[in-house]
């Protein structure tokens, strides 16, 4: 027919149209191997319905990491490497760190459709309003972005989200992320991410009118101990303590998972240090209410090794 796509810009706008549709996707992943596309390979890889081989796993990343600036699009500017993820063939994950104009994605970008969660970060002078104005986020559920980002998104796609994620402003900034939240409604949100440093203010937590309805919340803050608490009053929480000196990405890694019914479980980073673990899984365990720590576990990566002393004061504290 006229309006059937021609072009692979055509069928990303097209499967922009009706992002949950797995015939047009079909469609596209039959269109682009009748082409040679390298895409279409790796569409049917994804599409295959079935668990890949080892040999098929290599091979589709591989075909990502060769093609992923063209399949990125406009989106490639900010892209943040590695953070892209693709299910049946389309993004649907991805992380961008915007700090130049050139880096801030055309507001028709026709992959911002499928896309189902979003990490922003970047310059305070980049006007996104634009970007979010226009109806292409029919997928997504989740957000994680600055307060000053998240000012500029419309209240409409705020309230379609059941994930979001605060990164907390800096110190010299007046605005404060629970007064944001608490003058929206937010009516699908089960889920709250707050990312940073310096998440202190529990009180103001405790008096969103969400509290209520959330199932998760997962914090980042140098006062784990502030937060522990919440672990009675959540059905799932999860504290990721820091220092300033300990907050860097490597680092950040020691979690501790609260879920109503379970036992603590913590988890720890492949190599920490004495010193990071005596700060983020020791000193920190020692806050956690007894009754919630009693019976805590430990997560550990492959090949991680703990030192005899470190072992013996973890289990001293789990088992008060």
């Amino acid at each position: 027919t006229a309006d059937a796509p021609r072009s692979e810009a055509d069928f990303l706008r097209y499967l922009a149209e009706a992002p949950h549709d797995d015939a047009r996707r079909a469609l596209f992943t039959d269109w682009l191997l009748e082409q040679g596309s390298p895409r279409g390979e790796f569409m049917a890889l994804q599409r295959a319905g079935r668990e890949l081989t080892p040999k098929e796993t290599k091979r589709a990343a591989a075909l990502q990491k060769k093609h992923e600036r063209e399949w990125l699009g406009s989106l490639h500017g900010g892209h943040r490497k590695g953070t892209a993820r693709y299910v049946d063939g389309v993004l649907r994950e991805l992380e961008l760190s915007m700090w130049r104009g050139s880096e801030v994605p055309l507001p028709d970008e026709p992959r911002l459709a499928t896309l189902q969660r979003l990490e922003l970060d970047g310059g305070t002078n980049l006007p996104l309003g634009a970007m979010f104005a226009v109806p292409v986020w029919p997928s997504l559920v989740s957000l994680t972005a600055p307060l000053w980002v998240l000012e500029q998104v419309p209240a409409a796609l705020l309230d379609s989200l059941g994930e979001l994620g605060v990164v907390e402003p800096s110190l010299a900034d007046p605005r404060k992320p629970f007064d944001f939240l608490a003058r929206h409604a937010l009516p699908k949100l089960t889920s709250l991410r707050l990312v940073g440093q310096w998440w202190r203010d529990v009180a103001a937590f405790e008096r969103l009118p969400q509290r209520a309805r959330l199932e998760r919340v997962e914090v980042e803050t140098t006062t784990p101990e502030l937060w522990f608490p919440q672990a009675a009053k959540l059905e799932r929480l999860d504290v990721l303590p820091g220092t300033s000196k300990y907050s860097e990405e490597g680092q950040r890694r020691f979690r501790f998972h609260f879920q109503r019914g379970h036992p603590l479980r913590i988890s720890v980073p492949r190599s920490p240090a004495p010193e990071t673990l005596r700060e983020l899984l020791l000193v920190p365990l020692g806050h956690v209410p007894a009754e919630a720590r009693r019976g805590a576990q430990l997560e550990l990566p492959a090949g991680a090794v703990l030192t005899r002393e470190v072992l013996a004061a973890f289990e001293a504290l789990a088992q008060r």
